[in-house]
């Protein structure tokens, strides 16, 4: 544990660094420092498809992907033309990070808690879908790697054509990326101490919505695809369902 720890210290410290040094460089040089960064805290993207295949698949879609861990953003942005879409922020340990390795990657961020600025940039978007990909975990909470969370219609009922991305997140020791009880910086503290970890990313086939089809029967659909690829379940559980029985569980224990 003292060795896993001052390793998590000292990625953070040179993800901090190579973040400032990549911050003013040109695209093209910022993806391939934060390639550099990915492989300095240890994290390896496993995906089937190339850069190209990937940024003609997602290109003016939204790729919903279900939620493994508090560094599913750092993998995300290794993808073309990703942006970043979330309503809720993390630790600010996790939020300061996450906002260096937006700007080293030259990705984007769109805060969905904005609701004027959400809705302008949508219909920028519209008219110009062109190298933007809308990347969002709808289940708005992390799993257990067991079971989905129910699907939220929100991004994905917005008339964007809609590619589903199945995530795994491969650690040694047969250990789990998000105990239930720990805090959001205790996971990534935990993760960052790690040897080495592998982000699995399976884009599955784009999906549109039917005329007569609802929001929520829509990302029920885009849930069960991702839940059978992974081998789980797609439950009807919520958000709302975990943090009440985390509470639950908690006043149990004390």
């Amino acid at each position: 544990m003292p060795f896993g720890y001052t390793l998590a210290v000292l990625r953070i410290f040179l993800i901090v660094v190579l973040s400032l040094i990549a911050w003013p460089l040109p695209l093209s040089v910022k993806r391939v420092m934060y390639r550099g960064i990915l492989w300095i805290i240890g994290l390896r993207i496993r995906c089937a498809l190339t850069t190209r295949q990937i940024a003609t698949l997602t290109d003016g879609c939204v790729v919903a992907a279900n939620h493994v861990s508090v560094i599913d953003p750092f993998a995300i942005l290794a993808m073309p033309g990703a942006t970043l879409v979330a309503s809720s922020g993390y630790n600010k340990v996790i939020s300061l990070t996450a906002f260096l390795l937006i700007k080293c990657a030259g990705g984007h961020f769109w805060n969905g808690a904005d609701k004027k600025t959400f809705s302008l940039n949508l219909r920028n978007l519209r008219t110009s879908r062109q190298g933007t990909a809308l990347y969002t975990n709808p289940e708005a909470t992390i799993n257990n790697g067991r079971g989905l969370y129910r699907f939220r219609p929100g991004l994905l009922s917005r008339g964007l054509p809609v590619v589903p991305l199945a995530g795994r997140l491969i650690l040694p020791f047969g250990l789990v990326a998000s105990p239930l009880h720990a805090s959001g910086l205790a996971c990534f503290l935990r993760l960052l101490a790690m040897p080495w970890m592998i982000a699995e990313m399976t884009y599955l086939e784009q999906v549109e919505r039917k005329e007569d089809q609802s929001g929520q029967a829509f990302s029920d659909l885009i849930q069960a695809r991702i839940a059978e690829h992974l081998g789980i379940a797609a439950t009807r559980w919520t958000r709302e369902d975990k943090h009440h029985y985390r509470r639950i569980d908690a006043q149990a224990h004390r």
